[in-house]
Order: C-alpha cells, then structure tokens, then sequence
C-alpha cells in the first residue's frame, strides 16, 4: 500500500453504506477487496488483471465501480461489472487519467489528467469519456477531485499557493 494522494481515494465505501472496496497484492497481481463494514468479512475477492488498480470509486445505481490501472504503458480508466467481474477500460489513450469520482446521480465522473506535467481536473459524461470538459488548468496541480453531496459543485486540492489547499 503505497498512497499517493494525486492518485484519488485508495478506499470506497458503497452508495448504501454496505461495502467498502479495496485493491489488495493477492500473489504477483492485485485483487478488489469487497468488505463489509459491520461484520468485517470479505464478502468478494476480484481478481483483476490490469497492472497497479487503484482509486475504486462505485457508481451510483449501478453494480460496478470505476477505477485506474495500467494496461500495457498506458494509465486508463476501468469499470468493473460487480455481478459478471468484467472489466472494461474506458479510456484506452496516450493521456494518464487517475483519480476518478462518479456523481451522485451517477451521470458524469471527474478525474484528474497529467498534462504538460501538471495534473488537471475534467469532466465527462460517465457513459461518453470522449467528451471532455478541463476545469483547471495552470502550471499547478489540481487533484483528487470529489462532487459535492447534492452533484452541483466539484472540490480538488491544489498546490498553486506552493502547498496544497482546497478548492
């Protein structure tokens, strides 16, 4: 467990509160932890090929949940069927996504982009990543992007006052 806070949360609870799910080392690959937060017990162990998975983030109304990982050299956005453990990469870019977090409405994701090696926040469609909208933008970096309770505001960390504050 290496954290990396630009990498977006390394833990995620369920919409209902029921599950918290995790990346874990299971051998020479990393497996996604689904724990129940009252009885402690592993209710399922996902296999995951893709390399370093990280930032589960589950989306709202749906069994699945978004997160990062490499596939080959490139870093993309997956999501992961709950029920059938298929995983689908989003993204398949040259651009390094990370980060994600799904609205609670469950329409759109933000993430964070290494562009000109700063990362920049945007914003997208959940089911259309090809459209994308940059919300930040300088020679700072904005990270770990999370919406609002109601959906209607977007809250970052960034270091553009040399330390890292939110915004």
């Amino acid at each position: 467990f290496e954290p990396d806070p630009s990498q977006g949360s390394n833990i995620a609870w369920s919409p209902n509160g029921d599950l918290i799910a995790f990346f874990a080392r299971s051998g020479k690959k990393h497996d996604l932890f689904l724990v129940s937060p009252l009885s402690g017990k592993i209710v399922t162990k996902i296999k995951i090929q893709a390399d370093q998975p990280s930032s589960p983030c589950f989306i709202p109304g749906e069994d699945a949940l978004i997160f990062t990982a490499f596939d080959g050299i490139r870093h993309d956005l997956f999501r992961l069927d709950l029920k059938t453990e298929k995983v689908q990469n989003l993204t398949q870019d040259d651009l390094y996504e990370k980060a994600p977090a799904v609205s609670p409405d469950g329409r759109f994701i933000v993430y964070s982009i290494r562009l000109n090696g700063y990362d920049q926040i945007y914003l997208s469609p959940l089911h259309n990543l090809s459209k994308k909208t940059q919300l930040t933008f300088g020679t700072s970096d904005s990270i770990s992007p999370v919406f609002s309770p109601d959906g209607k505001k977007v809250y970052y960390s960034d270091n553009k006052r040399e330390a890292y504050n939110l915004y």
